[in-house]
């Protein structure tokens, strides 16, 4: 006996001739950084903190800095010059992370900026670092320089990087017609991303990678320079480790 045919609806999808959206790499980590460490107080402010030099010809920079508000007569020990706040945003980062294209380096950049910030914008996502004095007293935002703006991550973390500045010059557009956002690393989350789980203390992430430990906890004015250094070997290895990945 035969059969009758059975019905068929037969469909055809044809794909669109627009080709994929590229994907720009991201360039290498700059060989140079500048990598800082600060004691902040109980009000969230840094009081003071140190920094060192990372990559060819920066093995040997070293100094301390104040904070927005330091204490009279505070003594910060550790060697290389003493940067008021100004000069220490001034020659560690804006001229080597911005006019030079250093990298920046910290254990947590956003509390970092957020602990030395004048003022904060855009509904607290921009920090406002630079600032100049006022002849008239306090002081005003230098809208030549960026803000840091600070961007939360799906993991809880939070990004950072250059935001918008007055007047950029050519050179700081790239061919997407971006303004140049710096190049951030917080070591924490870099730590934490090559380990595969969260490490929120100095001190332990140093132990984890075979590295001479800090003392747990927070940072104290007496331990930045032991922490700052701590840091930049701690950078050191994460950074070896990430280059070892195919």
């Amino acid at each position: 006996m035969k059969l009758p045919p059975v019905p068929v609806i037969r469909r055809t999808r044809a794909f669109p001739t627009v080709g994929p959206r590229l994907i720009h790499p991201q360039d290498p980590f700059p060989s140079r950084v500048m990598i800082a460490e600060a004691f902040t107080g109980a009000n969230g402010r840094a009081v003071c903190g140190t920094y060192l030099g990372n990559g060819p010809g920066l093995d040997d920079v070293r100094g301390r800095f104040l904070g927005p508000e330091p204490p009279s007569g505070l003594i910060i020990p550790g060697p290389g010059p003493l940067r008021d706040l100004d000069g220490f945003l001034d020659r560690v980062l804006w001229r080597p992370a911005y006019e030079s294209r250093f990298g920046f380096v910290a254990w947590d950049q956003a509390a970092l900026f957020a602990s030395l910030a004048h003022s904060f914008r855009k509904h607290g996502a921009w920090a406002v670092i630079f600032t100049d004095p006022d002849p008239d007293g306090g002081r005003y935002i230098d809208y030549y320089r960026s803000p840091i703006a600070m961007k939360p991550k799906s993991n809880g973390r939070i990004s950072v990087s250059f935001g918008p500045r007055k007047h950029p010059d050519a050179r700081d557009i790239n061919e997407r017609g971006r303004q140049w956002a710096g190049r951030f690393c917080s070591v924490r989350d870099a730590a934490s991303a090559v380990i595969g789980a969260d490490v929120d203390d100095l001190a332990a992430a140093c132990r984890i990678f075979d590295i001479k430990s800090p003392p747990t906890g927070p940072a104290s004015i007496e331990s930045l320079w032991i922490r700052v250094h701590a840091l930049r070997e701690l950078y050191r290895a994460v950074r070896h480790e990430v280059e070892l990945w195919p």
